[in-house]
């Protein structure tokens, strides 16, 4: 389970990097980390409003390993910004 976990977090990182080389439009580079934000919000409204207390806490608990989505998000901001530099020195 962790391993598909960190899988996952592995392609938005290189979902981000590749949508911050190659989209001209500023709106499509915030698209990742929206999507990934949302996610992250859903996950802890929902265990907040979920009356299971372990399905609440595993929701929770998902919630806050998410948060490396945005997380890989930034980071593949700035290794596509690296990575522009490197290119055209």
């Amino acid at each position: 389970m962790e391993g598909l976990f960190l899988l996952s977090v592995v392609a938005v990182l290189i979902m981000q990097i590749v949508v911050t080389v190659r989209c001209k439009k500023k709106s499509f580079k915030f698209l990742p980390l929206i999507i990934s934000s949302t996610l992250v919000l859903i996950l802890l409204i929902v265990g907040m409003l979920c009356s299971n207390v372990w399905t609440g806490a595993g929701l929770w608990i998902a919630g806050v390993l998410s948060l490396l989505y945005p997380v890989a998000c930034v980071l593949g901001w700035g290794l596509a910004w690296l990575l522009r530099r490197l290119v055209h020195l």
